[in-house]
């Protein structure tokens, strides 16, 4: 009975390590590599070792088959990149490499930029459906659009306009300091989003009117400044102080003043926008010929509006309008009497 016991034994371990060996082998041939699975080919390695039959012996041809058909595998998926893992059973042995079939590539699946990720849009304002971010057919740009195919709303986002005034007066430049963020308490022109049924110099006046309680007269478009980054148009007009010549800080502004050119605080400006308008201004009034300026402001990812060293100007053009204008404002730096507005 002890020599039954023990016959038994060595069979069911046999049959065991048969099964164990038989299934390593196929794990660590249908894997893409079998540094993801040490453990199995640490276990492999014991099992070509292990005394499972009385002593220690070479495992029967079965088993050398399959090693030896996991050595040509292992041989050949080594020049390929993607494969099968399905083309190896544990029900018969290991196929040869030929017989693999390859699926090809699959292509990344596309997803929207992050910059559209930022842009949030979750219902649909016509009918209230959940709004979803694909590309309609025809365009390129991602839109966000109603999932409601009855309705199928389009939610465009587009840059939005800045519009402002370079206000001067004899010879100084007016300028506010900002009470709101971003860039709260530097200093900047009188500028803000241009409203609906506006045009923009009407807009540019109301901003100067809102931010410091200054009447104007516009007197030419100076500079358009696109900057991409920020989804943002910047349009500003030339302009000087208009009856009753007066300013003061609008509920957006902690402090307004004229300032001679040369004190003009560029290390406290608000905007490279402004900073750029500002510079360009001077060199117009200097020489006596305005131009009307455009330009691409790009700006480094994570800068600051105005940090310097972080933005530059691209494709930049003028083109002289001094011929075209006819105006009495004295350029910047020249003498004039007048009252020139309470300072705060």
């Amino acid at each position: 009975n002890t020599s039954t016991g023990r016959l038994a034994g060595l069979r069911m371990r046999r049959v065991l390590c048969t099964t164990a060996l038989h299934f390593v082998s196929t794990l660590n041939s249908s894997c893409p590599s079998s540094a993801h699975f040490p453990t199995a080919t640490m276990s492999l390695s014991m099992l070509r070792h292990t005394q499972c039959w009385g002593g220690t012996h070479p495992h029967p041809k079965p088993q050398n088959k399959l090693l030896a058909n996991k050595a040509q595998f292992s041989a050949s998926k080594s020049q390929q990149r993607f494969y099968s893992p399905q083309a190896a059973s544990s029900d018969a042995p290991l196929a040869s490499s030929s017989t693999i079939t390859l699926p090809e590539p699959m292509a990344p699946t596309e997803e929207p930029p992050a910059r559209f990720q930022r842009l949030k849009s979750n219902f649909c304002r016509m009918c209230g459906s959940k709004m979803i971010g694909r590309k309609p057919e025809g365009e390129r740009e991602w839109r966000h659009v109603c999932s409601n195919s009855n309705c199928g709303y389009i939610d465009y986002f587009n840059p939005r306009m800045v519009v402002g005034c370079i206000v001067e007066h004899h010879g100084k430049i007016l300028l506010a300091r900002r009470a709101i963020e971003p860039c709260r308490g530097k200093w900047t022109v009188p500028a803000g989003y241009m409203e609906l049924h506006e045009s923009t110099a009407e807009g540019a006046a109301r901003e100067t009117r809102e931010e410091v309680n200054a009447e104007v007269q516009v007197l030419a478009p100076y500079c358009h400044w696109d900057i991409p980054m920020i989804g943002q148009a910047y349009i500003l007009f030339r302009a000087q102080l208009a009856h009753p010549y007066t300013f003061s800080p609008g509920s957006e502004s902690l402090e307004t003043a004229l300032f001679d050119p040369k004190d003009i605080p560029y290390d406290s400006l608000a905007f490279s926008s402004v900073a750029l308008s500002l510079k360009y201004y001077l060199e117009d009034a200097a020489s006596g010929k305005w131009r009307m300026h455009h330009g691409v402001i790009d700006k480094q990812p994570g800068s600051g509006p105005n940090d310097p060293g972080t933005f530059y100007l691209r494709d930049h053009m003028s083109v002289l309008t001094s011929h075209l204008e006819n105006t009495t404002a004295p350029p910047p730096g020249a003498s004039g009497k007048g009252n020139g507005g309470s300072r705060h």
